[in-house]
């Protein structure tokens, strides 16, 4: 029968006894190439190809049309396609899903209500503030500013009590008492009666730092600290009342209440430096807990879920941080259902889904250039790059089955999807639960997920995993300031012991001083006020030398044992190096950084508590590096938060403190 065949060209070739002629725009015919009593039998055959141009038409030619796409489809269902590959795509879907909010928090004490108004980030990561001189100065111009305008505000009642600015500015700025005023105090110099080298080392330290005091003689009695006056109105707001007696000025009452929340509402900080802490001091890690409501199979509230926040160490809060905590036998504080908390009722939605897409994905549309950024049908896969083969066969080959159903969860919720209910253009609906309960799965040990909760303890017979998502409220962009402390701990292996290297230390001004210039300055200035003096008495030509020393900022952590019946677990226990210097006594060099001062009072004497360990673990040959910043963001409230936080991150190696000990050295060298 003849064939239409438009557009084709035709090309002719030898295969046997017949000949088919395709002819652009022709019949098909065929031709026999021998005739009756031949010997020799050849048949002709030709080949089909597209014309690729239709009369200069490429519009029409890169249109690619399909005439007939439900005969394909048809086609498709009679192969069996459709039995075997899932080629119907999704138009519909319905989605099953539980939320509970957030209800309590445990910090370092006893669980209480948590509230969504400050960012869980800041609510686990803030410590007890740091205040320089010059933030000091500054709250003290506002307390002053403050006063003056209440003030000016009072007298125009009529009020016979007269506020007079100059009598309060003066006894602000008073300094006769050395003990009790609101300005600041000189670094006292160190005195020819003093002999105590502890005392002459303290003093020391501080007038080293030039800027520091030439700042101080700057600001003394000129200056009000701002600080002093919040901590006295916190402890009695009357302090002030009758500073011009025998008038007494009731609003200042009030001036100091607007103040005191005026500052708490600059500097976040933890309610109590203990119970409101959740900074570890051995692992140097933040450990917390909060829990949410769940509910049982007939949908009631149960017992709360549990989720423990172990070694975070401050890069960035999200979910996968938390382990879901098995609540104990004896039950739990965090576990007691709060009957004003309630469950949200389950929600079931209706959406149409999106395909999904990802970087480097291929085109799904013909003759679309495709983003050369992210290359996946270019990596080098050797023949042990598992991983990677089935990551490029998912992106390449599977890369159009996903799809996404966009859903608003409020932060700090915790989503658990039922079950999902697709439907695709042939009208069949299929249901997707979990993973954990597909065929076969008999445990979480025999599958693997991405975003599910890791149980804090596991043990045979306990599920590794929870089907739910938490949604931690986490600050979505912070601004970090620079260290303002910052320690770097590295393992001496010949001296077999660990060291705390100090690299920043606090300044009063507000910025981090680098501690091995401080040391320097330190050691240089004791030298010039007590030269080392060195007198031979022998013409021996070697001397004997107890042991040398380290840099000051060197802060030793010995190994000690756990205790009787452990003979291999240890732990390590801040020790300190003596100063060896000139003919000053022997005094213990204590750390000058909060991370490395547990057990240490102000005036580097020894607490009740005074040893001090860590973890022996948490030391890995790679050694450590803590950071002391500062940290600001905003809130979904429009409030912004800054709080003082500890960092830990990897170090950068191992180090030789070059510390050595019953050496013998030239007696020349000095």
């Amino acid at each position: 029968m003849p064939v239409n065949i438009p557009d084709f060209y035709a090309n002719s070739f030898s295969a046997g006894a017949s000949s088919m002629n395709y002819v652009a725009g022709g019949e098909i015919k065929y031709t026999p190439l021998y005739s009756a009593g031949s010997i020799v039998s050849t048949d002709a055959f030709n080949q089909i190809a597209p014309r690729p141009r239709d009369n200069q038409q490429f519009d029409k030619v890169f249109r690619t049309e399909v005439h007939d796409p439900l005969f394909m489809l048809a086609r498709q269902w009679q192969m069996g396609e459709f039995e075997f590959e899932d080629t119907g795509s999704a138009i519909f879907a319905k989605i099953a899903m539980d939320l509970t909010r957030l209800s309590k928090i445990k910090t370092n004490g006893v669980a209480e209500d948590y509230v969504d108004s400050i960012p869980l980030e800041t609510r686990i990561e803030r410590q007890v503030m740091k205040y320089s001189l010059k933030e000091k100065v500054r709250l003290g111009e506002q307390w002053m500013k403050m006063l003056n305008v209440a003030g000016i505000a009072h007298n125009a009642t009529g009020d016979p009590n007269v506020f007079i600015y100059a009598n309060y500015q003066a006894y602000f700025l008073d300094m006769s008492d050395p003990l009790n005023h609101f300005s600041f105090s000189l670094i006292p110099e160190i005195l020819i009666s003093d002999t105590d080298t502890s005392v002459i080392f303290s003093k020391a330290k501080n007038l080293t730092q030039t800027k520091q005091v030439q700042y101080l003689q700057l600001i003394s009695g000129r200056k009000v600290d701002g600080i002093k006056i919040y901590e006295a109105l916190k402890a009695d707001l009357t302090t002030f009342d009758a500073i011009d007696s025998p008038n007494v000025l009731t609003f200042i009452q009030d001036v100091g209440q607007v103040f005191i929340e005026w500052v708490d509402g600059i500097y976040s900080e933890p309610l109590d430096s203990v119970t409101d802490n959740c900074w570890n001091k051995e692992s140097f890690s933040y450990n917390a807990e909060v829990s949410s409501p769940q509910v049982d199979s007939a949908g009631l509230p149960s017992e709360n879920r549990i989720l423990q926040l172990r070694d975070y160490s401050a890069d960035k809060l999200d979910w996968f941080n938390f382990d879901e905590k098995p609540v104990a036998t004896g039950g739990d504080d965090m576990a007691d259902i709060d009957p004003t908390k309630s469950v949200e009722p389950s929600e079931t939605i209706t959406m149409i889904p999106t395909p999904g897409n990802f970087p480097g994905m291929p085109a799904t549309r013909w003759w679309e250039f495709e983003e050369g950024n992210v290359n996946i049908a270019g990596s080098n896969l050797s023949a042990t790059d598992t991983v990677k083969a089935v990551l490029a066969e998912f992106a390449l080959v599977f890369q159009d089955d996903w799809f996404v159903l966009p859903k608003l969860v409020p932060v700090g919720a915790t989503a658990k999807v039922s079950g999902i209910v697709v439907k695709d253009v042939f009208g069949q609906h299929t249901l997707v639960q979990h993973t954990s309960e597909s065929p076969g799965i008999t445990s979480d040990w025999s599958s693997w997920d991405m975003y599910s909760q890791s149980e804090a303890t596991v043990s045979e017979g306990i599920d590794a995993t929870d089907d739910s998502l938490f949604f931690a409220p986490a600050t979505h962009d912070v601004m970090i300031g620079d260290s303002l402390e910052e320690v770097v701990f590295i393992r001496d292996e010949m001296a077999n012991m660990v060291f705390a290297i100090e690299k920043k230390i606090w300044s009063d001004l507000g910025e981090g001083l680098d501690a091995t210039e401080a040391a320097s300055a330190l050691k240089e200035f004791l030298l010039k006020r007590m030269p080392v003096s060195m007198a031979s008495t022998t013409d021996a030509e070697l001397r004997y030398e107890l042991g040398n020393t380290i840099p000051m900022n060197w802060i030793p952590f010995i190994p000690v044992h756990l205790g009787s019946g452990s003979n291999r677990a240890i732990q390590l226990q801040r020790a300190s190096m003596p100063l060896i210097l000139s003919d000053y006594d022997q005094i213990p060099l204590r750390p000058r950084t909060d991370f490395l001062r547990t057990g240490l009072n102000d005036d580097d004497t020894l607490s009740a508590s005074p040893k001090y360990f860590i973890q022996e673990e948490i030391i890995p040959r790679a050694g450590i590096k803590l950071e002391k910043k500062l940290q600001r963001t905003r809130w979904f409230n429009g409030k912004t938060y800054l709080w003082l936080s500890h960092s830990k991150s990897i170090g950068h190696g191992q180090g030789n403190s070059n510390l050595q000990f019953d050496r013998v050295l030239d007696s020349q060298r000095v």
